[in-house]
């Protein structure tokens, strides 16, 4: 059986096929993570009614908006999650330009 050993996310499933595929991508997928992009580290946010999380080798936030705390916290060597919220600030910037 295969293994992969990557954070992924639906955002990444696109381009890795397309990569996969050999297909030249017509637009640019700014918000993709694929498999051999070799960034330093792998991340993958999600979304649901009220809330968003984000997860990474070293970090797990979950946010919850009605609240307006994390339901879940664990940054290694970052307690308050500095990667994760500035992901969703670029990603935010991004819908409001």
């Amino acid at each position: 059986s295969l293994i992969i050993d990557k954070i992924l996310s639906q955002t990444d499933i696109p381009l890795i096929l397309l990569n996969q595929l050999h297909i030249e991508p017509i637009k640019k997928y700014d918000f993709s993570n694929p498999l051999n992009k070799g960034l330093k580290q792998d991340f993958a946010t999600y979304y649901y009614n009220d809330g968003l999380g984000f997860v990474s080798k070293n970090c797990v936030l979950v946010y919850d908006n009605i609240s307006k705390e994390y339901q879940d916290r664990y940054c290694k060597n970052d307690s308050v999650g500095t990667l994760g919220k500035a992901y969703l600030q670029v990603l935010s910037k991004n819908f409001t330009q």
